[in-house]
């Protein structure tokens, strides 16, 4: 499992010949394995990203957000030196942000009928939003744990890597430390990068996102989860429960997709407008067999901290409720570059 602070960029702020600078809250980020750390990263031994720096003995300087946060990589065992950063060492902390007082009222939708989709839409109200609270270590009040994490820090490439497929080749591309829509003008249903040989049943994804240009549309950003294998490289077609800002609409959605079609929706209006260049987060979480629960979140990067912008929840108890495992998928509808993915995260749930 890898813990990740909520807003860990030091990889996109490492430079050779120069410290390693903060570019985003201070969170404790601790890896793996080489390929966690990004170009040019190494995982040290107490978990650490290191990365160069002629300035260090070693060659080599923590980045800020780990254990030993911003010193030299020791030579021969020796106690790491402490940088002239004003950054401290945090330890590792783990909780799961969840909505915090939350109570809903769901109601049967005008548009729902026997042909088309359940059409659920949910008022929600909120005392305080997320709780981003966590144990001792945590210096900014949120560090998660990890089962599956990608922040995309690689070369440019028209493929995204790390063992993604896109449904349709060159539909994304890795850009500037993210991945984005790139290629065609197909439907969402054929838009999907997803994770072949990882399958979950209960599971929480995160996907952190910037937009880059609005235009009077929000051009459906979504992750999806429970996505099923048998039918997910045939074209037009995906079977899942999905999360997504619904266009220029400004709704925010849950929907059970069945062979591509929406066979149920969760809809809840979005509490305001979202800015270019600001940190946001889709946040999807799906538990149970019976019903299957779906929780549904966009949250922003304020002061610091996650908050909750708008938030969406529904049940599915019908006969076609997906309760079989499936996979992890990212993916957008027929607009392109108007945002990017900085990073995919995903915490199974599954006992």
């Amino acid at each position: 499992m890898v813990a990740v602070g909520g807003r860990w960029t030091a990889i996109a702020c490492a430079a050779l010949g120069a410290l390693l600078l903060a570019c985003g809250a201070p969170q404790t980020y601790v890896c793996s394995s080489d390929a966690q750390c990004g170009a040019e990263g190494i995982c040290e031994d107490d978990g650490g990203c290191s990365f160069p720096d002629p300035q260090c003995e070693s060659g080599r300087r923590f980045a800020e957000f780990t254990p030993a946060g911003n010193v030299c990589v020791p030579t021969g065992g020796a106690t790491p030196t402490s940088s002239t950063s004003s950054a401290t060492s945090t330890e590792p902390a783990s909780a799961t942000l969840e909505p915090d007082g939350t109570s809903s009222s769901t109601t049967l939708g005008p548009d729902s009928t026997s042909s088309g989709p359940d059409v659920i839409t949910t008022s929600s109200s909120s005392s305080g939003g997320p709780d981003t609270s966590s144990s001792e270590g945590s210096s900014t009040g949120e560090t998660a744990t990890y089962d599956f994490f990608d922040d995309f820090e690689r070369p440019d490439s028209d493929d995204v890597g790390n063992g993604w497929v896109e449904k349709t080749p060159d539909s994304f591309a890795l850009i500037d430390g993210g991945i984005r829509r790139v290629g065609s003008t197909l439907g969402y249903q054929n838009n999907l990068v997803y994770r072949p040989n990882d399958q979950w049943l209960d599971a929480e994804t995160t996907v952190e996102l910037t937009w880059l240009n609005l235009d009077d549309d929000f051009a459906s950003p979504q992750c999806g989860l429970r996505i099923q294998a048998e039918d997910i490289d045939t074209p037009g077609s995906v079977t899942g429960y999905l999360l997504f800002v619904n266009g220029s609409s400004g709704l925010l959605t849950i929907s059970r997709q069945i062979d591509g079609a929406f066979t149920q929706e969760h809809i809840q209006d979005m509490t305001g407008a979202v800015e270019v260049g600001r940190s946001y987060r889709l946040r999807l979480r799906v538990e149970g067999s019976d019903p299957v629960v779906l929780d549904g979140y966009l949250e922003e990067f304020v002061a610091d901290e996650w908050v909750l912008h708008s938030e969406i929840h529904g049940t599915d108890d019908t006969p076609e409720r997906i309760s079989q495992p499936g996979t992890l998928v990212v993916g957008g509808h027929v607009e392109t570059e108007y945002w990017t993915y900085e990073s995919v995260a995903l915490e199974s749930l599954d006992g």
